[in-house]
């Protein structure tokens, strides 16, 4: 049951990716598309690079319980 769980998660997510990166194609000018992707896809990736800091001790804590 657990796995099935996860794996529609993922679909769901995945979709959900999928959906936002078509709506902000298709809204951004042309000419400025590829900068509004890179900047999309150094936000998404590097985001979880920045946000791991922060979310490694409170991991820590409930863990060691």
């Amino acid at each position: 049951m657990a796995v099935f769980l996860v794996g529609l998660a993922g679909f769901g997510l995945t979709a959900m990716g999928v959906g936002w990166q078509t709506a902000l194609q298709l809204t951004v000018d042309n000419t400025l598309r590829g900068r509004v992707m890179s900047f999309w896809g150094a936000t998404s990736f590097g985001g979880v690079a920045l946000g791991a800091p922060f979310w490694a001790p409170s991991r820590n804590e409930v863990t060691s319980a």
